[in-house]
């Protein structure tokens, strides 16, 4: 559920996700406040991270306000996002905080690039030092946090002279996919657990149920090297935003999950900004 800032004020927790129930409470014996039958998530990502940092009353305001109305146990910390980073000290830092909360930390990785305009550019996987800068972002979230997701955007929509050259006869839906599961298998996946054998690896597509092959959403191969997965359910408003995803695609998209990674699945995004009616969540 994403929460913009200008639904709450001076808010830094841009997205909440809402977990299936993963284990009972007695698991999170130690953690704050939570809820019986399932479990709540937030996500911030890298400019709140850096605000939060920088600023603790912020961050202590920022925690007060969201965890009186959701008592979420978990948090996903972002490392990088649109060719911005944290620092190691920043994220340990914000990591410190909520875990004298009680609250569990995750890192999160949004795997863009930054340009300008309302365009989304993916990394060009074909280029050597796209690649060599994203192994290294894993092998830095990898080295501080014991799970890691890849949220959203880990996908392939570069068309450069790199791309189209490595492309050869393929289609870009098969040169995508071959591709992307490369990507998963060796940059993220053997690249992580070099680091961190005991990392937590998630795989998260957003709800492009019509475009994932294109795309380079491998969902036949990415989902067997990565230890779980979530859905990103996005269920925005379906006039007025740019993807207009109706509602109704949402909720089979969690059916589908729950059979891609039977008993791996993890949960749902569930995404209410950029919409008129905030609580189509709990739909």
């Amino acid at each position: 559920m994403r929460i913009t800032k200008s639904q709450f004020g001076t808010i830094a927790f841009a997205a909440v996700g809402i977990a299936l129930a993963c284990g009972g409470p007695a698991a999170y014996a130690q953690t704050a406040e939570h809820y019986q039958n399932f479990n709540s998530a937030i996500y911030i990502p890298v400019d709140d991270m850096r605000r939060m940092a920088a600023d603790p009353k912020f961050m202590q305001d920022s925690f007060d306000v969201v965890h009186a109305s959701i008592k979420f146990n978990k948090v996903w910390l972002e490392t990088y996002r649109a060719g911005q980073e944290v620092s190691e000290a920043d994220v340990r830092k914000v990591k410190q905080f909520f875990e004298s909360k009680g609250i569990r930390t995750s890192g999160g990785i949004m795997a863009v690039l930054g340009v300008e305009g309302d365009r989304i550019r993916s990394f060009c996987w074909s280029n050597p030092a796209h690649r060599e800068r994203f192994r290294k972002l894993v092998a830095f979230s990898a080295a501080i946090f014991d799970e890691l997701i890849f949220d959203d955007l880990f996908m392939y929509n570069c068309r450069c002279d790199l791309c189209q050259r490595a492309r050869g006869n393929r289609s870009w839906t098969e040169f995508r996919l071959e591709v992307m599961k490369d990507v998963g298998e060796n940059l993220v996946v053997k690249n992580a657990k070099s680091v961190n054998p005991r990392i937590n690896l998630i795989f998260k597509p957003p709800n492009w149920y019509e475009q994932y092959q294109f795309s380079g959403y491998n969902l036949e191969a990415q989902p067997k090297v990565f230890d779980m997965i979530y859905a990103g359910t996005e269920t925005r408003d379906a006039e007025n935003t740019v993807q207009h995803l109706q509602p109704y695609q949402s909720y089979g998209l969690m059916r589908y999950f729950e059979h891609i990674k039977p008993g791996k699945f993890g949960g749902g995004w569930v995404d209410p900004g950029q919409r008129q009616t905030l609580n189509r969540f709990a739909e």
